[in-house]
């Protein structure tokens, strides 16, 4: 994608090519992640499929997603994700939400609001349910 971004100033005939190839590849693996994407060391996708990542998300290092998840902006909004995040499957993450460091989001969870580092959150909306300090094996 750093190589579409590097491009995309120069609106020819080979930006449009890489745009189609881009474009066939959301459709094949049914994910799709926005341009101007941040995103550390160790991203895992554990089950591809029904992934959107939107433009201008901030994503930390060790970040792992599951299957039917969003992360989407809003009115130039986008959430900020810290390290060592783990997102269940069919989790909604949409506009100004920070995810902070050592967080897990249980799947089918709706976060509105910011989660601090350590906890667990799950449910809609989201709301705290446990905390991974102390629990290395989470």
């Amino acid at each position: 994608m750093r190589y579409l971004n590097r491009i995309s100033h120069h609106k020819g005939l080979l930006y449009f090519i890489e745009r189609v190839h881009y474009h066939n590849l959301q459709v094949k693996y049914g994910i799709q992640i926005g341009y101007e994407l941040t995103v550390g060391g160790g991203f895992t996708i554990s089950h591809y499929g029904g992934i959107v990542i939107g433009q201008g998300a901030h994503i930390g290092e060790n970040f792992s997603i599951r299957h039917n998840t969003t992360i989407g902006h809003v009115n130039g909004k986008a959430p900020t994700i810290g390290n060592n995040v783990t997102l269940g499957a069919d989790v909604d993450i949409i506009g100004g939400i920070t995810i902070r460091d050592d967080a897990m989001v249980g799947a089918g969870a709706v976060v509105v609001k910011d989660v601090a580092p350590h906890e667990i959150v799950a449910g809609n909306p989201a709301k705290v349910i446990g905390h991974t300090k102390g629990h290395p094996q989470i």
